[in-house]
């Protein structure tokens, strides 16, 4: 059993999991070789040379330094989500890997009202849509910042939105942890108890009808399927979309999975609805 007795685990065909170490490790060590760097060359200039011209030599050289992890940083982003174009292309994915402010915007706009987040700076990475008869299957990875002052941090999510074959009750389930908890305890946000301390100490529930998630999770294969993702997976039927979120970048298999299981859950809710 998985995650307090929930579900069984996933299968092998629906496994996928957060990537950023290497990547962390990477952006870390070109930091410290920069640093290392510098202060090498300082180290080598004549005891008596101006401090002045000491700070200038400092500055000179930090700033190849910050480009590199500048350069570094998009690299990646744009490496990663060429991946992701590449994998989703024979299901019918169109990538747009560079999106216009015009975009972002449009992408962050919906995204920020069908999850109900609250208003923040965004930025979308890029966007994957797949035309259906019900409206485009929709894949992004977007980013949005929450906090103030040092409680300030960037909160980065894949998104996977299918449409719904029918009319669904909203109903967001929202994986959280002891800082999740902490905030919503401080900001008073709705959380329905199912009486369930497996799901209710997992999940932030939220509803516009009390009842709904209880009706949802009732629903035939939905809370096998719900409780069998990985422990940074959050769900939200908004009524129009079934849609797949997890919070933290992952491979360009986990996005196609993400996908899949968008997809799986909207016909789980379409028939049960």
């Amino acid at each position: 059993m998985a995650r307090g007795g929930i579900v069984p685990a996933m299968s092998e065909s629906e496994k996928y999991r957060a990537i950023g170490a290497g990547a962390t490790f990477i952006f870390v060590l070109v930091a410290l070789l920069g640093i290392g760097v510098i202060v090498a060359v300082v180290s080598l200039l004549p005891k008596d040379i101006n401090g002045g011209a000491a700070f200038g030599v400092m500055i000179g050289m930090s700033l190849p330094t910050i480009a590199a992890l500048f350069l570094l940083t998009r690299g990646m982003d744009r490496r990663h989500a060429r991946r992701v174009g590449r994998r989703l292309a024979p299901d019918g994915f169109t990538l747009i890997d560079a999106p216009t402010l015009e975009q972002q915007t449009t992408v962050s706009d919906d995204v920020v009202r069908m999850l109900m987040l609250p208003a923040a700076p965004v930025y979308v990475s890029w966007i994957a849509r797949k035309p259906t008869p019900k409206g485009d299957v929709v894949v992004v990875r977007h980013a949005h910042v929450v906090g103030s002052g040092k409680g300030t941090r960037e909160i980065v999510q894949m998104i996977a939105s299918v449409p719904l074959t029918r009319q669904a009750p909203g109903v967001w389930l929202t994986h959280t942890g002891w800082l999740q908890r902490r905030d919503d305890a401080r900001h008073d946000v709705q959380d329905i108890q199912l009486g369930e301390p497996a799901w209710d100490d997992a999940y932030r529930i939220q509803a516009h009808d009390p009842a709904a998630p209880a009706r949802l999770l009732a629903l035939p294969g939905v809370r096998e399927h719900i409780g069998a993702g990985p422990s940074r997976e959050s769900w939200a039927i908004t009524g129009t979309h079934a849609i797949c979120t997890f919070s933290a970048d992952t491979t360009p298999d986990g996005v196609a999975t993400m996908t899949r299981r968008a997809t799986r859950m909207a016909e789980l809710v379409g028939a049960g609805f």
